[in-house]
């Protein structure tokens, strides 16, 4: 089992190098991974001690997910709007101004799968 505490360092060479990494048992630096930003760096720590959504990557895909969410509800708000405007008013005429909206729906729907 992996007992380390990761942390980083900024380099004393480079201000904009941030090293992540841990000390070994000898006291050793054992860097991970190099980083420009400390932000990142401190994401990567975060990461490695367990807090996954501080990753990069996880923090990309729940933005992902939310956008994702919030197109779904628009696509159920279209849906409920053309059930509407087709059942209650029954016209296809009265589809007309609810169907324009559908294709950058579609197109946002696209873009966020």
């Amino acid at each position: 089992m992996n007992t380390q505490t990761w942390l980083y360092l900024k380099s004393a060479n480079d201000p904009c190098l941030f090293t992540v990494g841990f000390y070994n048992p000898r006291g050793e630096w054992e860097p991970e991974s190099d980083h420009a930003k400390s932000e990142d760096a401190a994401n990567r720590v975060a990461f490695l001690n367990g807090n996954h959504i501080k990753n990069p990557g996880d923090v990309a895909f729940y933005r992902m997910h939310d956008d994702l969410l919030k197109s779904v509800g628009l696509a159920v708000d279209l849906l409920s709007r053309i059930n509407t405007a087709f059942y209650v008013q029954g016209t296809t005429k009265a589809l007309r101004p609810v169907m324009a909206e559908t294709k950058p729906l579609l197109a946002r729907l696209r873009e966020a799968l």
